[in-house]
């Protein structure tokens, strides 16, 4: 046997007795809600069940919430900052909180931490005594709660990690930012050893005292039996997958550097369990990177040198002392490498890599398990990938099938909440599955589902970006019904989140649920998370009865082309644009029936954006760039259109696109045809059935709002504001400070039209964030802006909107997206027509068109013609497009 074995046993043995008969006999003093607190580090529970340990997670022990809650925080997370001796632990108590799914509860938490941390500063870490001596000598350096890693690091990279379990990327991103920055202040000096990577760390872990059992057992943590001495891993690998999501390739880089040198510690040499930690992390990192080559290679690297034996001496002395761990340390050696998340890992990256035989026997295997349906992050990307090998097989039918399966797997989740793909590393998009399902829908000649599929994609892509947003506004006779519809709803998708985080976990909490029973079998699994499905499938069901389109925001809606046609009026024609990265689609449906085009795809964004240069920028090159898009969008549709009235439905960038201005050569489309435009087709159906209420108001006008800086002025604006509203009567003007968020709260729903001439804020990062600027205490102050998130919680109720501000028609262009911004949010709000514009616009030209608009409405126009006669009127005056072809109405018809 080779020497460096024989030192391996050597050194485990003597690693073990040690660690077996370590005990703590000292005293820590917290200062907490109650009053201080003194006790010893041992008494302290652990904070995961050793019995449900496997790899580095484990369930939070009952033991340790109760301590947590009855001991030290009796009154709930703190409402004020608390002192050193305590941050640590409430820190722990935001992890329990995540790691049980309560995602806002463990958010404010983390909020208390900043906000302790803000005040006292970071707790500063010292040596723990291990009875009798210090055993800092060995290189073993134990730290007291927290001082392992500086909690103004952890609680923004926790909370990054928490958005990215939600879906929210963008802010994820953020917070992992924050806390890299934060990181980068430390000097290196003042950090313990689990995070300066060196190679003393041999076992830079804490003891902890399992009281229950009697025994001592190693555990990646702190003096409070957490995952401290591992936090250094999770933080880089989370890091890793963040700043790849946000395609910093570098600081991506940097933080998998961390990790591989891990690798080459003297630890990693005799632990499997650290090397494999590590090697797994490096899998998810690369996963996040798209990187599957390096994926597949560390997936498949199985060197372990002398661990298996360190694992089985330690697990033996552990055994021999009272520890049930000993039996699962034992055990670990033996154990498949690869649960249902590992192995779509594998499988996964097989696909992308071309090893499509191999991908499909693991898919295959995945797929034929029952407790499959218990990981639906999982579940849906499985059949995509194997609906791809299918396609491969040039088998379009059975590709289709699996197809709609994954659609049909998507579309049972509300959220976005993907426990099991953050910690694989897995970011799927689900656009992906709906694009490959339409392409060959559309390729079998399925016009009728292709294009039913596309309103769907639409709609899911609405639903993700509402994912995180709780507090919709419901009107109506039976709104408490509605409500607690709606509750229901999202209890049961909470349920199914945290019954879904990984294999073992599904075992533990099902067993839960199986009231006198320890163990369950996959299928007893698959039937408790059926019956949850089917409660949230009758939730959903009856909600979507009681308040349908409310329903559409929290699940993707069946629509039929039977309720596209009863709201769309006979005189007027939907097209309705749909593309990937290879295929641009238009569907035409008008007289009940529907037709569709394939399109040349390629350079469309690029001709977009250069056509929205020219105008803006009075190029004279708009006529020729206008008439390409013109030949390549409009042309091809007309021996399918009948009708000169034209309801357009973009899709992605073409969104974004003035209509009105592509040339033909003679004329601009706006001179033939009447344009209007929707989110999606389907929106039609929830619009179009509204009917306001008599209202004491006419038009309330909120003008050149008082932002705190003369640079923000809008003297235009206020000229405005009081012209239009000097066309109806029962009109009132808001000017200045009183043109503030307040005011059009307590005001706005008694009024037919509202009418907002002041600025927009677009955040393509946050489109919720998007916002309308109004009077407050400053320009900057978020408090004061009327964004896209408070819109779906308001009710106003009105006729129309005119927002007539700097890019309020802009919304984020996410993959597959109809637009979520301030247009989408005030159709939810009630409105039922709302005008918004594509770009600045001069103060002038917007001003003669807002007159010339308003006086056709008043005339009896309907709103439609009278923006087109509007439109024409000032094109007449300024023939340019940046004058007037940036104004768009979304409308009901």
């Amino acid at each position: 046997m080779p020497k460096i074995r024989v030192m391996n046993r050597l050194l485990a043995a003597l690693l073990s007795m040690l660690m077996a008969s370590i005990a703590y006999a000292e005293t820590l003093n917290i200062q907490t809600d109650a009053g201080p607190l003194a006790i010893e580090r041992g008494d302290i529970p652990l904070m995961y069940e050793d019995k449900y340990m496997q790899g580095s997670e484990g369930m939070v022990s009952p033991d340790y919430l109760r301590f947590l809650q009855e001991r030290l925080f009796p009154n709930g997370i703190p409402q004020n900052p608390v002192e050193p001796s305590a941050q640590p632990f409430l820190f722990r108590y935001c992890v329990a909180l995540y790691e049980t799914k309560q995602y806002g509860q463990a958010l404010q938490c983390l909020d208390a931490v900043g906000a302790s941390v803000s005040m006292y500063g970071d707790p500063v870490g010292k040596p723990a005594r291990l009875f009798p001596i210090q055993i800092i000598p060995l290189g073993i350096e134990v730290n007291s709660p927290g001082g392992e890693y500086p909690l103004s690091v952890r609680e923004p990279m926790q909370r990054s990690e928490i958005l990215l379990e939600l879906g929210d990327q963008a802010g994820a991103i953020k917070q992992a930012m924050i806390a890299w920055e934060q990181r980068g202040k430390i000097p290196d000096s003042s950090l313990p050893a689990p995070y300066k990577n060196t190679p003393q760390s041999i076992l830079a872990r804490t003891t902890c005292r399992d009281d229950r059992e009697g025994s001592f057992t190693s555990y990646a943590g702190n003096a409070v039996c957490g995952r401290g001495g591992e936090t250094n891993l999770t933080a880089l690998t989370h890091a890793a997958i963040v700043f790849s999501l946000g395609g910093d390739k570098e600081k991506s880089a940097l933080a998998i550097s961390e990790i591989k040198s891990q690798l080459t510690t003297f630890e990693a040499s005799i632990d499997k369990k650290f090397r494999t930690q590590r090697r797994m992390a490096l899998v998810k990192a690369y996963m996040a990177q798209g990187d599957y080559r390096a994926a597949l290679e560390m997936a498949d690297d199985e060197s372990t040198l002398g661990s298996d034996l360190f694992l089985f001496v330690f697990g033996a002395f552990s055994l021999a002392h009272g520890s049930g761990s000993g039996i699962s340390l034992i055990a670990t050696p033996f154990m498949d490498q690869y649960s249902i998340s590992s192995k779509f890992q594998v499988a996964h990256a097989r696909v992308e890599v071309g090893r499509l035989a191999e991908a499909k026997s693991y898919l295959d295997e995945i797929l034929a398990r029952e407790e499959i349906a218990a990981l639906p992050g999982i579940y849906w990307a499985a059949l995509y990938d194997r609906g791809r090998i299918a396609e491969s097989e040039q088998s379009p039918e059975e590709a289709i099938s699996l197809y709609q399966r994954a659609v049909a797997e998507i579309e049972k989740q509300r959220s976005t909440i993907s426990t099991e793909n953050a910690k694989i590393g897995f970011f799927g998009d689900k656009q992906s599955v709906y694009q490959a399902l339409i392409r060959l829908l559309f390729q079998s000649g399925r016009i009728e589902d292709a294009f039913l599929m596309v309103e769907r994609s639409k709609s899911r892509a609405l639903v993700d970006m509402l994912a995180s947003k709780q507090d919709f506004h419901i009107v109506g006779p039976d709104a408490e019904k509605v409500r607690q519809l709606l509750g229901s709803s999202q209890a049961n998708e909470v349920s199914l989140t945290r019954d879904a985080s990984a294999d073992r976990d599904l075992l533990v909490h099902a067993s839960h649920s199986l009231e006198g029973k320890q163990e369950v079998t996959p299928a007893q699994v698959a039937a408790i998370l059926g019956d949850l499905r089917n409660l949230k499938t009758e939730s959903r069901a009856a909600l979507s009865s009681q308040a349908p389109e409310l329903a559409s925001l929290v699940s993707v809606p069946t629509v039929s082309l039977d309720d596209i046609d009863r709201a769309l009026p006979p005189d007027h024609a939907i097209v309705s644009y749909y593309y990937d990265s290879q295929n641009l689609y238009a569907f035409v449906f008008e007289a009940k029936q529907i037709q569709a085009v394939k399109l040349e795809r390629a350079d469309l964004e690029s001709e977009i954006q250069s056509f929205r240069q020219a105008i803006e920028q009075f190029s004279d090159d708009y006529p020729a760039i206008g008439k390409k898009l013109y030949d390549r969008l409009v042309a091809p549709l007309l021996p399918l259109i009948r009708n000169s009235k034209l309801i357009i439905a973009g899709h992605g960038k073409l969104h974004y696109l003035p209509f009105a201005a592509l040339f033909d050569g003679s004329e601009f489309l706006i001179d033939r045809y009447q344009l209007t435009y929707l989110p999606s087709a389907s929106t039609l159906k929830y619009i179009a059935a509204r009917r306001v209420t008599d209202k004491s108001g006419t038009v309330l006008a909120l003008g050149n709002p008082d932002l705190g800086d003369r640079k923000y002025d809008l003297p235009f604006a206020e000229k405005e504001a009081q012209l239009v509203a000097t066309i109806f009567s029962k009109s009132e003007v808001l000017l200045k400070e009183q043109a503030s968020k307040k005011n059009l709260i307590d005001y706005g729903a008694g009024f037919r039209y509202l009418h907002f001439a002041t600025h927009g804020k677009f955040d393509a990062d946050d489109p919720l964030g998007s916002a309308l600027m109004l009077a407050g205490n400053s320009a900057t102050d978020p408090r004061d802006r009327l964004t896209v998130g408070e819109l779906y919680s308001m009710s106003l109720d009105a006729e129309l909107v005119t927002l007539s501000a700097c890019e309020t028609g802009l919304g984020k262009i996410a993959n597959g997206d109809d637009v979520v911004g301030l247009v989408r949010g005030f159709l939810y709000a009630g409105a039922n027509q709302v005008v918004s514009t594509l770009w600045p616009i001069d103060d002038e030209a917007t001003s003669s068109l807002m007159a010339g608009f308003y006086t056709y409405l008043k005339a009896g126009k309907p709103s439609a013609d009278a923006m087109r006669q509007a439109q024409l009127d000032l094109k007449r005056k300024y023939p340019k497009p940046i004058f007037w072809a940036a104004f768009q109405m979304t409308a009901r018809h």
